[in-house]
C-alpha cells in the first residue's frame, strides 16, 4: 500500500479489488500514514497485515507499535528482520520468544541505541 496514494488505497477499498492491505510502516512514510491506511481498511472492513523490509530493531519496533495502536492488524505479521540479521544498531536488539516478537524495555520505541554499532554501521 505505501506506493500508492491515499485516493488510490481509497478506490481499492471502494471497488473491493483487494482482501487485504499489507501496510508498511516504513514504505508508508512513517506510523502516521501507516495508522491512516489500517483506519481506512478497517473502515472499509479489509483486513490488514503489517509487512517487513527486514528493518533492524528500531524500525520493527516502529511496525510492532502501529501494530498495537493499529487495531485492525487482523492478519499475522512477519517482522522478523532483528531475527535474520547478524548486526544491530541497538544495545540489545528486539528479540523473540515461542514465535513472538518481544516488546523493548525501554521508553519510546523500548530500545536503546548503540553509539558504538551507529558507528560500525556509519556510511
Amino acid at each position: 500500500m505505501a506506493d500508492f496514494d491515499d485516493r488510490f488505497a481509497l478506490a481499492l477499498a471502494a471497488q473491493r479489488a483487494v482482501d487485504v492491505f499489507n501496510v508498511v510502516p516504513c514504505q508508508a512514510g512513517g506510523p502516521t500514514r501507516a495508522l491512516r491506511l489500517i483506519s481506512l481498511a478497517e473502515a472499509a472492513g479489509l483486513n490488514v497485515l503489517l509487512g517487513s523490509t527486514v528493518e533492524l530493531s528500531p524500525g520493527t519496533a516502529v511496525s510492532l507499535h502501529v501494530g498495537v495502536a493499529g487495531k485492525g492488524v487482523t492478519v499475522a505479521s512477519d517482522l522478523v528482520g532483528p531475527g535474520l540479521l547478524e548486526g544491530d544498531v541497538c544495545v540489545t536488539p528486539l528479540g523473540y520468544t515461542n514465535g513472538g516478537l518481544e516488546v523493548g524495555r525501554f521508553r519510546g520505541l523500548g530500545l536503546e541505541l548503540s553509539e558504538e554499532q551507529l558507528t560500525h554501521y556509519r556510511v
